[in-house]
C-alpha cells in the first residue's frame, strides 16, 4: 500500500507580530462587499456580528474575524492571550522568547484558505499546485482585506492609509514565499477538464433522449430527427411544468456548479 497523490482541502499561513503599540479595533478593519465579520472582546464571550455594530460598540477587541470556512477567511487575534486561556506555553519557545513570562502582547494574523476558496484558486488541488498559486492568493487577500490606520469615518477608504502592521505582513508574505511554477500551466488543466466534462455532458444527453424515446413507446428505429424532436420534447415539457423562468435559473445554478471550468 502506498499513497499515490496528495490533495490539499485546506491551507492556513499564520505571522506572529510581537509589539507593545498595535490595538485591535474591529471598526478599523474594510472588506470586500457582504463578507462577513464578526468580533470579540476581551471581556465577553458572545461574538459582535458585523463591522457596522462593532464600529457602535467601539473599543479594542481581542479577535476580529472576516469571512468563513470553507471559502476566504482571516482572523487576527491575541495569540498570548489566547495561550494563557489555552495553555499552550510551547509556542513562546518556538518564537525564541528566553523569557516565558515576558508580557509583550503578541498579535497574529492568519489567512485561511478552505475547501471552496481552493477550488477558486486551483483546478487540481495537489500540494505542488497549491503552493504555486498561493502567493497570489495571500497577496490578492490582503489587500481585498484592509487594517487601516485610521477608523472607518474617513469616507473615500481606498485612500486611507493601512496600518503598519499590516504593511508588515504584507511585505513577509514575499519575504516567506517564493514564488514557485504550477506544475501544469492552470489552463490547460482546466482545458482538458471541461472538455471532458462536455463530452460526458453530450453521451448523458443521448443517453436521456434514447431513454425517453424508448419509454414513450416508440419502436421504430431511432434517427437524429427522432432524438431531436424527443429533446425538443423534453425541453418544453420541462417549461410548461416549471415555466419560462426556470431555464435562465437552471443556467445560472450550472454556471456557479462549474465555474472552476469555464
Amino acid at each position: 500500500m502506498y499513497v499515490t497523490a496528495l490533495h490539499v482541502n485546506r491551507i492556513d499561513v499564520a505571522f506572529d507580530i510581537e509589539t507593545e503599540s498595535f490595538e485591535l479595533c474591529a471598526q478599523n478593519f474594510v472588506t470586500p462587499a457582504r463578507m462577513k465579520v464578526r468580533a470579540m472582546k476581551p471581556e465577553q464571550k458572545t461574538e459582535i456580528v458585523g463591522i457596522e455594530t462593532a464600529t457602535v460598540c467601539g473599543g479594542n477587541y481581542q479577535s476580529v474575524t472576516a469571512g468563513k470556512m470553507p471559502g476566504r477567511q482571516l482572523i487576527v487575534y491575541d495569540k498570548l492571550r489566547e495561550i494563557a486561556d489555552t495553555g499552550k506555553p510551547i509556542l513562546k519557545k518556538v518564537w525564541g522568547r528566553e523569557d516565558v513570562n515576558n508580557p509583550t502582547p503578541v498579535w497574529r494574523v492568519e489567512l485561511r484558505a478552505g475547501r471552496d476558496a481552493l477550488s477558486k484558486l486551483v483546478t487540481v488541488k495537489t500540494t505542488d499546485a497549491v503552493f504555486a498559486a498561493l502567493p497570489d492568493y495571500l497577496s490578492t487577500t490582503l489587500r481585498d482585506i484592509r487594517y487601516l490606520s485610521d477608523s472607518r469615518s474617513n469616507e473615500n477608504v481606498t485612500r486611507a492609509a493601512v496600518h503598519p502592521l499590516w504593511r508588515l505582513v504584507q511585505r513577509s508574505t514575499a519575504l516567506v514565499l517564493e514564488a514557485r511554477t504550477a506544475p501544469l500551466v492552470p489552463e490547460y488543466v482546466r482545458r482538458q477538464l471541461r472538455e471532458r466534462r462536455l463530452q460526458m455532458s453530450i453521451d448523458q444527453t443521448v443517453g436521456n433522449a434514447v431513454s425517453v424515446n424508448v419509454l414513450q413507446g416508440n419502436n421504430e428505429e431511432l434517427s437524429v430527427s427522432h432524438l431531436t424532436t424527443t429533446f425538443e420534447g423534453m425541453v418544453q415539457s420541462m417549461v410548461n411544468e416549471r415555466g419560462e423562468d426556470h431555464l435562465p435559473e437552471k443556467q445560472r445554478r450550472t454556471k456557479k456548479r462549474l465555474a472552476s471550468l469555464l
